[in-house]
């Protein structure tokens, strides 16, 4: 009987070392998602499915420590989709039955704060600057188009660059 081991292992790029690895449950999955923008902060968001659906925690292969994020009052998959410019704040991306919705997690308080965004197909949700969160967003009616969305408004996002109009059938 075989099971699959998936994990994690920092490298120092220099020598080639070991730092540290982070290991699951057999058959779980563990995923490096993005890295903290700061320099010489070495957390890493990842991504964990060994309760069931896909969760969000932050490895730092420095000190060894993991810190899964509690976000239980979220249905469905979570994962990090992106670090704040100052690293506080972990953008997250929500989808439950087929609904993709958003939420910014700050990591000092546990505070999870809802995003207003659309509903249809996002592609990519990052931080840009100001601490805006920009998305590339599809639906039926509207082709793709780059939106921004003020950090923490419920204000109709705005339009940064669209692919046009739909042509009428």
């Amino acid at each position: 009987d075989t099971k699959l081991l998936c994990g994690l292992r920092a490298l120092d790029t220099r020598t080639a070392e070991t730092i540290a690895e982070l290991r699951e449950e057999p058959e779980s999955r563990l995923d490096a998602i993005c890295f903290a923008p700061l320099a010489g902060d070495f957390r890493v968001a990842c991504t964990t499915n060994r309760s069931g659906p896909q969760r969000p925690l932050i490895w730092n292969p420095s000190t060894g420590e993991r810190f899964d994020l509690p976000v239980q009052i979220l249905k469905g998959a979570i994962a990090p989709a992106d670090w704040s410019a100052d690293g506080k704040q972990l953008l997250l991306w929500q989808v439950y039955q087929a609904v993709e919705q958003f939420y910014l997690y700050d990591i000092a308080s546990g505070a999870i704060t809802e995003l207003h965004f659309p509903s249809g197909a996002y592609n990519r949700v990052y931080f840009g600057p100001n601490e805006e969160v920009f998305a590339e967003w599809e639906n039926s009616t509207h082709p793709r188009q780059l939106i921004a969305l003020g950090n923490k408004s419920a204000a109709q996002p705005r339009v940064i660059l669209s692919a046009g109009e739909v042509p009428q059938s």
